[in-house]
This record gives structure tokens, C-alpha cells and sequence, in this order.
């Protein structure tokens, strides 16, 4: 397992390069104001804020953070489930009303989540027993592959996104991993990447 965490962010072979994400698909976010603020590079369509006092076992109130570049207006009462399809939503990291910063994909009518992801609980040092991974508030990463240079970090639903840079003979490339998050807490980070292999890592 650790061996394919390893590939997972790009170690050997001579893979075809994914072209990085452009400013039409992945927009970064400015925490200039507020250090508190964990904006790494968000897929377009979703929204960073923080949960509010509405926040409560059906519904969440998602109050819009001023400087994150959403579109959306400044506070959504958004439901757990699509009442529509039956569809609960995939809500990573837990819910933590106040201070922690969340980025959520509502469903076509906006009216409920679709996914949400607790970024200040993605951030960290993450460990498996020679692999490492650390994602930075701003949106910087790093590992310790010797293959591949870790450059940025981001979300897109429930996806963890991790754009490198792969070192071959004739000079660099660049291209974008991506892995579901399947489990998130204050201590590990569950991850499963598109070939379905499952990586487990801890603070």
C-alpha cells in the first residue's frame, strides 16, 4: 500500500502529462486578510465559507467568506439531503460550526449540498511510514517523492487535486493527480485514487 501511495503522486514511469489547471477550471483564493483562512485552489462552482449558528441535524448554514471569490450570496441554508433525488450528501471532515473553513458544491438548484470538504482539517503533515504529505494553508504542497515536485493543492467536490511536477531525462512536466477523500478526522486522511487503491495516513 505505501508503495502505491507513492505512485499515486507520481513516482516512476513515464506517464502522460496532464496539462495544470487553468484559471478557467481552479481559481485561487486570497487569505491576505485574514490568516485564518485556509483558500487553497477551489474548483469553479464551489463556494469557501464557514458554518453558521443555523447549522443544525438537517440543514446548514453556509455564510460565504467576503474575500473568497464565490458568487454566491453571502449566507446559504443549504439541506443534508437532495429532497428532490433522496441523495444525502457527502460531507468530509465533519462538521465543525465557527471558525473552521469549508468548501461546498451545491446541487443544481443550490438548495442542497452536494459535497463539502473541511479544509482547515485537510491542512497538515500527513504520515504514512515513508511517505509524506503536507498541504499548507495558502495552497502550497509538498512530499518527500524524489520523482515528482509537489506544487499545489486543491479541492473539486470530494477530490483531493495535487498538481506536480514529474522530473524525467529530458526535462519536466506537469500534471494533476486526483483522489476521493474518503475519511477525514483530526488524526487521519483516508484516500482512494482513480485505479481504486486506498491510502491511509495520519498526523
Amino acid at each position: 500500500m505505501l508503495a502505491a501511495a507513492a505512485a499515486f503522486f507520481g513516482c516512476t514511469g513515464n506517464p502522460s502529462p496532464t496539462p495544470p489547471p487553468s484559471a478557467d477550471t481552479l481559481s485561487v483564493r486570497s487569505n491576505a486578510n485574514n490568516a485564518a483562512h485556509v483558500l487553497p485552489l477551489v474548483a469553479e462552482g464551489m463556494a469557501v465559507g464557514r458554518l453558521g449558528d443555523g447549522t443544525g441535524m438537517s440543514v446548514v448554514e453556509f455564510v460565504c467568506l467576503a474575500d473568497s471569490g464565490s458568487t454566491a450570496t453571502d449566507t446559504l441554508l443549504l439541506s443534508k439531503t437532495d429532497e428532490i433525488s433522496g441523495t444525502p450528501a457527502t460531507i468530509v471532515g465533519g462538521i465543525c460550526p465557527g471558525r473552521d473553513i469549508y468548501a461546498v458544491r451545491t446541487t443544481a438548484d443550490t438548495l442542497a449540498i452536494a459535497q463539502m470538504v473541511n479544509l482547515s482539517r485537510l491542512v497538515g503533515h500527513w504520515r504514512a511510514t515513508d511517505f509524506d504529505l503536507a498541504l499548507t494553508p495558502d495552497g502550497a504542497a509538498t512530499t518527500n517523492n524524489t520523482n515528482t515536485r509537489a506544487l499545489r493543492w486543491g479541492i473539486d467536490g470530494s477530490r483531493l487535486l495535487l498538481h506536480v511536477g514529474v522530473r524525467h531525462e529530458y526535462g519536466d512536466t506537469h500534471r494533476t493527480d486526483t483522489a476521493e477523500i474518503l475519511f477525514l478526522d483530526t488524526d487521519s486522511l483516508h484516500l482512494r485514487d482513480h485505479l481504486g487503491r486506498t491510502f491511509r495516513l495520519s498526523h
